[in-house]
């Protein structure tokens, strides 16, 4: 889940290089296979919500907030350490939905 093959020559392309492209796969950034240079993207419908999701600076915070909310009301008696709890369930989050992106080809490489 975390590296998709290439279509074109069978080499394993990583989605992740770093930590920041759990959060900008959804919107649009492309990866590129380092064998051929075929190039891949999530679709179009995926790009434009992800994009709307990321671009809305208070989403992250509401979402903290939430999930915050959903903790306490279960009673888990948590304390000042339910943030991180939610901050790293949040983060969680954005793993599994980065993961099961498909990914479309987007530019050949020999082009």
């Amino acid at each position: 889940m975390l590296s998709k093959k290439c279509k074109k020559c069978n080499t394993p392309i990583q989605k992740i290089s770093n930590f920041f492209d759990i959060f900008t796969l959804k919107s649009g950034r492309i990866i590129k296979c380092p064998h051929c240079h075929t190039q891949y993207q999530t679709n179009k419908i995926i790009r434009v919500i992800g994009k709307i999701y990321n671009e809305l600076l208070i989403q992250i915070p509401i979402l903290i907030i939430l999930i915050v909310l959903a903790l306490d009301t279960l009673k888990f008696n948590l304390g000042g350490e339910v943030w991180l709890y939610s901050i790293v369930l949040y983060i969680l989050m954005e793993f599994i939905i980065m993961s099961i992106l498909p990914l479309k080809e987007i530019k050949n490489g020999e082009e």
